[in-house]
C-alpha cells in the first residue's frame, strides 16, 4: 500500500486530537468536533498529519 500513512496508533491519534482542540479530554473533543456551531483547528482534518490512503490501497485490503 504505497500511498496509505500511518502516522502513530489510536491512542496517538485521540492524543493528537484533544491538543488540537483544546478539549480537556477525549469526550469533550468528541462532542466539539460533533458541535456543528464551534469550529476546530483546520490541522484536525488534514490528510497530511493524520492516518491516509488512496481508494486503490484501501481497495487491496479488501
Amino acid at each position: 500500500m504505497p500511498d496509505t500513512h500511518i502516522r502513530g496508533g489510536a491512542a496517538t491519534t485521540f492524543e493528537r486530537l484533544v491538543t488540537e482542540t483544546g478539549a480537556p479530554s477525549l469526550s469533550a473533543a468528541m462532542r466539539h468536533l460533533s458541535d456543528n456551531d464551534t469550529t476546530v483547528p483546520e490541522d484536525v482534518y488534514n490528510p497530511l498529519r493524520k492516518a491516509s490512503s488512496t481508494p486503490a490501497d484501501m481497495a487491496r485490503m479488501l
